[in-house]
């Protein structure tokens, strides 16, 4: 028989379920399973050198998890476990161990305590407070440390004053230094006593005062505290030379002496004519 193209064939075909390939769960490769720090460290993934791969998501060691309990701050053993999950949700993890040792205790250092002027001389009237001292405390582990001053100088009066200074840790640990802060009492200067004239000269009868001297007396310390004084006598009825001695004296009893002469000169008489 001879056959037309309106002529139909029938075809068969077969469709087939496509194979599906199963995902696989990624590759967890942990190369340190104990880690051990010290109290008050630092703890990562990174320290158990641990990597992730996978078949279809390929490096997934940045995805790795570090889970469950532990306190960095506390001594002690802690089971945790590392996990990594790919993009299908498969999960790999392995049990890893952190161990946290006690932190050596360290011994706490005294304070050092420097003292420039252990011991001050000063004047009576003179300033003085706590940083004339020129006190330096250092700290390896507080660095801000006040000392501490005890005791009291009284600038007015002469005399030995004994400090005590003490620095101390917030530990408790401290030093302690002593200082003594001498007040001595001023140099005294003598008065300047002033006399415009040393030498005078009156007549026999005329009256004399040792105001007459104009002795004045100035000084330092004392300003308007200075006395004067006079010694010796002048006889105006007796002809001859007198020694007046003038002296200033300060209230701590410095003197400066000046001599002063006077003179009585011989009171002359006229002559009279004989009465007959």
């Amino acid at each position: 028989d001879t056959l037309s193209l309106h002529d139909a064939l029938p075809i068969s075909v077969v469709v087939k379920e496509k194979a599906v390939t199963p995902d696989e769960a990624p590759v967890l490769t942990v190369g340190q399973k104990v880690v051990t720090i010290t109290q008050g460290g630092k703890v990562s993934v990174a320290d158990f050198k641990a990597t992730a791969m996978d078949k279809e998501d390929k490096e997934l060691t940045d995805e790795i998890k570090l889970l469950g309990s532990y306190d960095v701050n506390k001594p002690g053993t802690y089971d945790l476990e590392l996990r990594v999950m790919d993009s299908k949700g498969n999960v790999a993890k392995e049990a890893v161990k952190l161990v946290v040792n006690m932190k050596a205790l360290e011994m706490n250092q005294a304070p050092t305590l420097e003292i420039a002027h252990e011991r001050l001389e000063l004047t009576v009237g003179d300033h003085f407070d706590n940083s004339m001292l020129g006190i330096v405390v250092k700290d390896k582990e507080d660095k801000d440390i006040e000392a501490k001053v005890d005791g009291t100088v009284n600038t007015k009066e002469a005399g030995e004053y004994r400090l005590t200074v003490t620095a101390e840790d917030s530990k408790g640990a401290k030093v302690v230094k002593h200082v003594v802060v001498v007040v001595k009492e001023a140099k005294n200067e003598a008065p300047k006593l002033n006399v415009p004239q040393t030498r005078f000269e009156i007549t026999q009868g005329d009256a004399w005062s040792n105001d007459k001297i104009g002795a004045t007396a100035t000084d330092k310390e004392d300003k308007d505290g200075v006395k004067i004084t006079y010694a010796g006598d002048v006889k105006v009825n007796e002809p001859g030379e007198y020694t007046i001695t003038v002296t200033a004296t300060d209230s701590k009893g410095a003197t400066d002496t000046v001599k002063v002469t006077v003179v009585v000169v011989k009171k002359e008489v006229p002559n009279q004519a004989p009465v007959v």
